[in-house]
């Protein structure tokens, strides 16, 4: 068996331990992409953190699609254009139409038009990135969830919960954002970004 066929062959019983590891224990939470993952790129990577609120950033996990939740993380861009967390998580918004800035449609992974800069993230979630040509653009939207019962998340690292029976259904909705449960406020919060 030559080089190649070894890797290849490692790479498939590799893949196939973990199917049968998620499948009778659960999802594993992976401690990091491959480098090679991440675009090339002046600015390949942001952070972004939820300040002074109860929102949570949506993240997919995209061996298994189950989505997960975070208060803050750096996302790398990934080959695709998709920001994606040192995990591999996907970041979850919604994708916005030229000259529309209201979100519609489905919830799905973000995803940035070839050749651009991210220049900022507004507080209440909007990205807005340049294109070559310098044309601005505001192609993304982020999404939020917020939990009655946060206590409740299950704790799974790397900063990362899942929601559970105790922590309730999420509501979906956008940063910067007050509404009321119950006789409850809630406030999801507003976005801090940076680039590095």
């Amino acid at each position: 068996m030559n080089r190649l066929n070894q890797n290849v062959y490692r790479d498939k019983v590799i893949m196939q331990i973990v199917l049968c590891l998620v499948f009778f224990i659960g999802p594993i939470i992976l401690t990091g992409c491959d480098n090679d993952f991440c675009a090339d790129s002046d600015n390949n990577s942001i952070s972004l953190s939820i300040t002074d609120g109860d929102g949570y950033l949506m993240v997919r996990a995209p061996w298994n699609n189950e989505i997960y939740f975070t208060k803050s993380s750096s996302f790398l861009i990934s080959p695709e254009n998709k920001p994606v967390t040192p995990q591999c998580f996907v970041l979850q918004g919604w994708t916005l139409e030229e000259g529309n800035p209201d979100p519609r449609g489905a919830i799905t992974d973000l995803m940035f038009p070839e050749q651009c800069f991210i220049e900022t993230t507004s507080l209440d979630g909007y990205i807005s990135v340049q294109l070559d040509n310098g044309t601005a653009r505001t192609p993304s939207l982020i999404t939020v969830s917020v939990f009655v019962n946060p206590e409740g998340l299950l704790d799974v690292g790397n900063g990362l919960y899942r929601k559970t029976e105790a922590s309730g259904q999420d509501i979906t909705t956008t940063l910067d954002h007050s509404f009321t449960i119950d006789e409850e406020t809630y406030y999801t919060g507003t976005i801090k970004f940076d680039t590095f």
